[in-house]
């Protein structure tokens, strides 16, 4: 059997049973956690090659350097995923731009080119820019040409399609027959990638314990994520941390204190922007008291500097996390386990 295979083996019994612990009548089902649909065992078998109705799941996307962590379906895998990520993926590459002065972009091109030179356009600026075959497969790098590029215009042009709620340029051959090619990118889709990543992360730590739980009305988040222009209250989970001191690297989830003294669960997702260079988001999800007001009213009250600067981390550790809420009575021990984290 494969890796992947074993993977979602062992995945499906480690949640199936803490379904099955919550509710009897789904014993031996796996809950997709992105449209809460049903699943057996027979579902993690390739019905065909490369293909099984459960796959494999990575945080943050994998072309931003995720790993394989958590179980969806495919079509959630595929529908949801596939445009939130590409968006996220191409917003990253704008800003490993202004790091690196390079820019890779979606489009077949030959890998034999060398470079060469054409008009970067965005409204009434252009400038003159080297392309060549990018990194990765059907892509392109832009990058300045160190005679012929206003670089102050080049990083002029990212600036302003970085402020803009889309990102929009041209890239043509000056003074010829012309090779348009336009690339948009959305900033609400590429934020629920980042929510997308921080929702299941909190699902990889809690389970259904917590991703079942009536009172916290997870499913504006699921909304959120299924359709990034629903603007419900989920879209002021994610805040960029960039400013913020004194957090951990990589992926981490645990409790944070926000500015105003509320708690609630937050998930850290560091996305790899340029060499050495990550871009720090936080998600922040309801805690499991349901008297509580709502997380992100609080974020919506909040400026996002004053959240950057008075966030408070606990990290919580993935394997006490399972050991404790993968037993009898998941959501109890849920409970108990945040009035603990509350007390100490």
């Amino acid at each position: 059997m494969s890796r992947r295979f074993e993977l979602r083996k062992r995945l499906f019994e480690i949640y199936s049973a803490q379904l099955g612990s919550i509710f009897p009548k789904y014993k031996g089902l796996y809950a997709c956690p992105l449209c809460m649909r049903l699943f057996d065992s027979s579902n993690i078998n390739e019905q065909k090659p490369g293909y099984s109705p459960l796959t494999l799941d990575h945080i943050p996307p994998r072309a931003l350097g995720g790993k394989k962590r958590v179980m969806v379906c495919a079509e959630c895998n595929s529908k949801i995923g596939s445009g939130p990520d590409a968006s996220l993926s191409t917003k990253v590459a704008w800003e490993r731009a202004q790091i690196e002065g390079q820019h890779t972009i979606s489009k077949t091109w030959s890998k034999g080119l060398g470079f060469v030179l054409m008009e970067l356009k965005h409204k009434d600026q252009s400038v003159i820019v080297r392309v060549s075959s990018g990194p990765q497969q059907d892509a392109v790098a832009i990058k300045p040409d160190p005679k012929l590029t206003n670089r102050d215009v080049y990083l002029d042009i990212i600036k302003k399609t970085k402020a803009e709620p889309f990102y929009k340029f041209q890239l043509s051959v000056p003074f010829g027959k012309g090779v348009p090619f336009n690339k948009s990118v959305d900033k609400a889709s590429a934020n629920a990638s980042i929510l997308r990543s921080g929702y299941l992360l909190a699902f990889d730590n809690l389970g259904y314990a917590y991703i079942c739980l009536d009172q916290l009305d997870l499913d504006i988040v699921r909304q959120q994520i299924k359709d990034p222009q629903s603007r419900t209250e989920a879209m002021y989970a994610v805040v960029n941390l960039d400013e913020a001191q004194g957090l951990p690297e990589g992926l981490n989830f645990g409790m944070a204190v926000l500015e105003n003294g509320q708690r609630c669960f937050a998930s850290l997702i560091n996305v790899k922007v340029g060499q050495g260079v990550v871009e720090k988001h936080a998600v922040f999800l309801p805690s499991p008291i349901s008297n509580e007001k709502s997380v992100y009213h609080s974020l919506a009250e909040l400026s996002a500097s004053s959240a950057k600067q008075r966030m408070h981390f606990l990290p919580l550790n993935h394997h006490m996390l399972h050991s404790l809420l993968f037993k009898d009575n998941p959501m109890k021990a849920l409970a108990e386990l945040w009035v603990i984290l509350n007390t100490g």
